[in-house]
C-alpha cells in the first residue's frame, strides 16, 4: 500500500514539474537577464536616491529589490553582502531580516497562476508587493529602534 501510495505521488509530481517547467524556464531567464544587464544595479541606485532618507545602507537596495522576484537571486547578493559587510554587522542584520521576512511575491504567483490557469493575478501581486514594501520597511525600522 504505501509504495502505491509513493509511486502515485512520484507520478502525479512529475506531472506537475512538466506543466510548471516552462513557467520556471522563463522565471530564471529573465532574472539571469536582469542580473546580467546590469538594469538591477541602475534601478538600486535610482531607488536608493529616491528612498534615502528611509534606507540606511545602499547595499541593501539589490536585496530587497530582488527578493520578490527570485530568492536564489537574492541569497546570492545577500551572501555578497555579508561577506564584504560582515553578518553581525547593521547591514547584515537588515540583509538577514529581509531574507527571512521577505516573500519571492513574483515566483509565488507565477507558479499558482500557472498551476491554476488563474488570469487575473494583479491584486495578487500588488498585494504581494505592498506586503515586500511593509517588511523591508519594517526591517529597517527594527534595526533603527534596536530590536535586531
Amino acid at each position: 500500500m504505501f509504495l502505491i501510495c509513493l509511486l502515485n505521488g512520484v507520478l502525479s509530481g512529475g506531472k506537475l514539474m512538466i506543466e510548471l517547467f516552462p513557467t520556471l524556464i522563463g522565471l530564471f531567464v529573465a532574472v539571469g537577464m536582469l542580473s546580467s544587464s546590469g538594469l538591477i544595479d541602475f534601478i538600486s541606485e535610482k531607488v536608493y536616491a529616491v528612498f534615502k532618507g528611509l534606507i540606511m545602507y545602499k547595499e541593501i537596495v539589490p536585496v530587497a529589490l530582488l527578493r520578490p522576484i527570485s530568492g536564489n537571486t537574492a541569497m546570492a547578493m545577500g551572501i555578497e553582502v555579508m561577506q564584504k559587510a560582515g553578518v553581525d554587522s547593521n547591514i547584515g542584520q537588515i540583509v538577514s531580516c529581509i531574507m527571512g521576512a521577505g516573500e519571492t511575491t513574483i515566483y509565488v504567483v507565477a507558479i499558482y497562476g500557472s498551476k491554476l490557469k488563474n488570469k487575473n493575478i494583479k491584486p495578487a501581486v500588488y498585494i504581494g508587493f505592498i506586503a515586500d514594501f511593509i517588511c523591508i520597511i519594517s526591517c529597517v525600522v527594527a534595526l533603527k529602534i534596536g530590536i535586531i
